[in-house]
């Protein structure tokens, strides 16, 4: 083609759009400069702070720069909190990979700054141990072991609500996390906190009191000799009479239990 045969008329709307794309991406930078240098004032920027919100609502690119700029500065604006924490949340489900990864990395800083978020966070999270996707997945499973250094009992409430209401698939990885990742972290985690060791009792109970597969029974079984509480004797009878008591075990289940029994008993 010569220049002649190039069909110019659209390229005036062209180029305004670009330019509004590259300005909004700009203004953030703007945004960003505004709250980061207002010091001990940048409670006052609201504006700036509600920019970057508006701004995951735009192009991809915005999307990949104002997750890590909304983190840094959400502690400073509560009023604007569920906003914030929405607009992250909407940013994961995004079809970007790189737009999804950026938002999860920023869901436990909220947390920081807010930890009466942790179970909700923790429940987002552990649903997108679903994706299939590696480095993706290697980032959940960071952003959920950190939570869980910031408040074991919050994450674990999250990780536990997928296994009990959790579709399938959920439930499955959430299970898998806490074989692998949680359980080796049992005795640094909760041995030292009384109450998060005892609501991690409760809620296997609550599994182990609905139908699971032999193979789900036996990582609860693989936890529990974990705990602190577990070592008295009376503990481990209470939890064994009450797995023993479901219906329809098969005799092969039954000793199953026995053996389990024994060995959190000896």
């Amino acid at each position: 083609y010569g220049i002649a045969d190039i069909d110019f008329t659209n390229c005036d709307s062209f180029w305004r759009i670009e330019w509004v794309d590259m300005s909004t991406i700009e203004d953030i930078y703007k945004h960003y400069e505004v709250l980061d240098g207002a010091g001990d004032s940048v409670s006052k920027h609201e504006d700036a702070y509600v920019s970057l919100l508006a701004a995951c609502k735009a192009g991809d690119g915005q999307k990949r720069l104002a997750p890590s700029f909304i983190s840094k500065f959400f502690k400073h604006f509560p009023k604007f909190a569920d906003q914030a924490i929405d607009t992250l949340l909407d940013l994961c489900e995004e079809d970007d990979p790189t737009i999804r990864k950026l938002s999860i990395k920023g869901l436990p800083r909220l947390c920081q700054d807010m930890p009466e978020q942790v179970a909700r966070i923790s429940d987002v999270l552990t649903q997108l141990l679903q994706t299939e996707e590696q480095t993706e997945l290697r980032i959940v499973r960071e952003a959920l072991l950190s939570l869980l250094k910031l408040d074991v009992k919050g994450s674990l409430a999250g990780v536990f609500s997928q296994i009990l209401q959790g579709v399938e698939t959920s439930r499955e990885q959430a299970i898998k996390f806490l074989h692998r990742f949680v359980a080796p972290l049992i005795p640094q985690l909760l041995h030292c906190n009384k109450e998060a060791e005892e609501y991690f009792l409760h809620e296997t109970k609550k599994v182990l009191a609905e139908d699971v597969t032999g193979e789900e029974f036996q990582v609860f079984m693989a936890l529990l000799p974990k705990l602190k509480i577990m070592s008295s004797a009376p503990a481990t009878e209470e939890l064994t009479e009450m797995v023993a008591s479901q219906a329809g075990l098969t005799e092969d289940f039954q000793v199953m239990i026995l053996l389990c029994h024994l060995c959190l008993c000896s």
